[in-house]
């Protein structure tokens, strides 16, 4: 089994990172460097991307400076009493707690209230509270500044990567209903799996447009555009869902309409892969046909399936339109996107 390109990366990166910083300060003799180390840890460990690293290490100086610049104040002004400390540190924790408690600067709470700690409880040994601080920000600086320069990969790139990988999974899904000879019965095992890969990619995307933001600072549309077509996969995921579970027969499967809209589909999801790749920029055009009646005893079942095949047609519509605007960061950006 060979070696994970972008595993390899990160890890060579972090500890490249570490080793640096640890020659650096220790050149210089610089006191408490070992929070320089837990630093890049806590920065680095967790992201892969530049946006993910920038917007970690932001929160982490964010709170590091609240903590340091408002203890330290108390402490010179107030001639570091125990007691002062004490109850100018309740306040200060109530403020981290009250602001920054859920949603996505927690870790500002979070380090700022691990910060304001231990420079208001020093027992007298202010001097190695402020050196944390310092080490800190040393730690900071040389996390962004190596996943900005070595080997950097971008979240915006990601977020094109797991929109090809949301349309791939489903064109895949949509070529072995089509296949005659696999029975319903697997197909139907074969989208638990893919319904596993989509749910855990929703997440990624999330996050991944959550660290674009600060990647594309030249490309503002990216990210509204990127969210929107979030929700159009959403919608043909469910959609899809429900076709192939709550209403697909094998007397279903082999009608000549259905098949014949699936592949309407899957043409059309191909298009738009091709699309963000930017290899072809249209779907294709398709001329409405005859309405062809699906033979199935329970009437219901088609109506509802003309409605899911419809209204996926109609997202499939809509996605296109935000994959337009999407791939206007190639003209911005230097896009090279990882084989998918």
């Amino acid at each position: 089994m060979g070696l994970d390109q972008q595993k390899t990366i990160r890890t060579l990166r972090l500890s490249l990172t570490c080793i640096f910083l640890f020659l650096i300060t220790w050149y210089y003799e610089v006191p408490e460097s070992a929070w320089t180390l837990v630093t890049i840890w806590f920065v680095m460990y967790e992201y892969s991307t530049v946006g993910g690293v920038f917007t970690k290490s932001f929160l982490r100086f964010a709170g590091t400076i609240l903590s340091a610049l408002y203890g330290i104040f108390i402490v010179y002004f107030c001639a570091n009493n125990p007691v002062i400390n004490i109850m100018a540190l309740v306040p200060g924790l109530f403020l981290y707690a009250y602001f920054f408690m859920g949603g996505d600067k927690t870790y500002i709470g979070t380090i700022g209230a691990v910060t304001l700690t231990i420079v208001l409880l020093n027992y007298n040994d202010i001097d190695t509270a402020v050196l944390r601080v310092f080490n800190v920000i040393i730690g900071v600086v040389g996390s962004m500044f190596m996943i900005r320069f070595f080997y950097p990969q971008y979240a915006r790139n990601k977020v094109l990567e797991t929109q090809l990988n949301f349309i791939n999974q489903l064109a895949n899904l949509l070529e072995s209903y089509l296949d005659s000879t696999k029975s319903l019965a697997v197909v139907q095992a074969e989208y638990l799996e893919y319904e596993k890969k989509t749910l855990d990619g929703f997440t990624l995307h999330n996050r991944y447009i959550g660290e674009a933001k600060i990647e594309t600072p030249k490309a503002p549309f990216f990210i509204s555009h990127a969210a929107a077509a979030m929700q159009h996969f959403r919608r043909l995921f469910r959609m899809f869902s429900v076709f192939i579970y709550c209403l697909s027969t094998e007397e279903i499967r082999s009608d000549p309409w259905v098949c014949d809209q699936l592949r309407i589909l899957l043409n059309n999801l191909r298009a738009l892969q091709r699309e963000l790749l930017r290899q072809k920029p249209e779907l294709l055009v398709t001329e409405p046909e005859e309405e062809i009646i699906i033979e199935t005893i329970n009437i219901q079942n088609k109506i509802v399936t003309e409605a899911i095949f419809d209204n996926m047609q109609k997202e499939m519509t809509l996605l296109e339109k935000e994959i337009k605007k999407i791939v206007l960061i190639y003209d911005v950006y230097d896009i090279k996107l990882d084989a998918i």
